[in-house]
């Protein structure tokens, strides 16, 4: 949230005010009936305001701004609960440790962007009908001398300390749940993460103020608000929902065993969610057992391979460390017995290693010999199926 965004975010913002007064500035305020309206330009229509008058004018303009905020309670009511409702969408969404561990993991991308999409929307969410809405009352006051830029301005500067005390509520926040690193830049880490959001929100206001000026109607800029309030929630918890619908649990068994073995973690995670989804106690119809659903045959031929001395039993595949032990390893059997081709392998892995070898010697079903190109059965196509699509998600979603 350093380094070059800052100055982009402040390029952002004063593009977008420039764009704003070169709008107003230039071409007026468009009125109900779609028409331009003369002499309402930066000058007013009483001709060119001095510096003087113009700060006069801004001074009073943005006393009234606030007292009509203080007067609209609803208003009032809708500034006030933002940034408490984006630190509770944080609090929902985000994981405390996840720049801790990887800078560059999936969870701190995503609370990257939701903090930066909550402040952006909120910025626009505060500006988006400040215009439209008083549209007549400008046209008034442009017609008897009120300068438009000092209109524009004072609306600007007005969300602009608005949004400061926003944009401190939603810093104070997020490093309060998400434990950030403090390697600054220039300044505390804190204050460099709140002059980002707060620049975040004054571009997006800016830009607000932009579109509202651009709108005959105030229903017309509520639909769009609305429109981008859906994209942003609907990303926010996107990712939630996925590592709900793909977890990854027992974390410390599979990626030791995974690094033990040489497999990718991914494909232990698709194994056993496809297998057991994640219940080590569960049994299957077949006599399979745990985590990852090994049989009794298989439990002894493995036990042959990695623990010949070691005084366990089948009822100790109940335990998720031996269950995934034990099937760590033959899924990196079949992995190395099938030249790492995970679909056959997958096949191997629940139809049995003798049933694939059995295919792979006919030519309907494999051209080299080594990989099955068709599955015969249902059961082994859906299985292969389920193994390849859960391995595939898992790995979009936390590489």
């Amino acid at each position: 949230m350093r380094g070059i965004f800052p100055e982009l975010v402040e390029l952002a913002l004063k593009l977008s005010l420039l764009r704003v007064a070169l709008y107003i500035g230039q071409n007026g305020l468009v009125d109900r009936g779609g028409r331009i309206v003369q002499g309402a330009g930066i000058n007013g229509g009483c001709g060119r305001v001095g510096i003087g008058k113009l700060l006069r004018q801004l001074a009073v303009l943005i006393s009234r701004n606030f007292q009509l905020i203080w007067n609209q309670k609803l208003t009032l009511g809708s500034l006030i609960l933002q940034a408490p409702l984006m630190v509770l969408v944080i609090k929902l969404v985000g994981e405390p440790d996840c720049f801790t561990s990887n800078l560059i993991n999936i969870g701190s991308r995503t609370v990257l962007f939701i903090v930066c999409a909550m402040a952006s929307f909120m910025g626009l969410l505060n500006s988006y009908r400040e215009i439209c809405k008083d549209r007549e009352i400008i046209f008034r006051e442009a017609s008897v001398g009120v300068s438009l830029l000092a209109t524009v301005l004072s609306k600007a500067i007005t969300l602009f300390l608005v949004e400061a005390v926003q944009a401190g509520i939603l810093t104070a926040g997020f490093v309060e749940i998400i434990h950030i690193p403090q390697n600054h830049l220039l300044l505390d880490t804190n204050v460099e993460i709140f002059i980002t959001i707060f620049l975040l929100m004054a571009a997006s206001s800016a830009m607000g103020l932009l579109v509202s000026a651009s709108l005959k109607s105030s229903e017309a800029a509520v639909l769009l608000v609305l429109a981008l309030a859906g994209t942003v929630l609907f990303s926010a918890f996107r990712e939630k929902i996925d590592r709900w619908e793909y977890p990854q649990r027992y974390e410390e068994y599979v990626e030791y065993y995974a690094g033990k073995y040489g497999i990718d973690p991914m494909i232990l995670y698709a194994f056993i969610r496809t297998e057991s989804n994640f219940d080590p106690n569960v049994d299957s119809d077949a006599g399979a057992r745990g985590l990852m659903q090994i049989t009794e045959v298989t439990f002894d031929w493995i036990k042959t391979k990695i623990a010949p001395t070691e005084n366990l039993t089948f009822d100790d595949l109940y335990d998720p460390e031996t269950n995934i032990r034990f099937g760590s390893y033959f899924v990196s059997y079949c992995l190395l017995r099938y030249d790492d081709h995970l679909a056959t392998a997958a096949a191997a892995y629940h139809n049995g290693v003798g049933a694939v070898d059995a295919l792979l010697k006919e030519a309907q079903y494999s051209s080299d010999g080594i990989t099955l190109d068709r599955y015969p059965y249902p059961q082994m196509r859906q299985y292969v199926k389920k193994i390849t699509e859960s391995y595939q998600r898992y790995s979009e979603i936390y590489n």
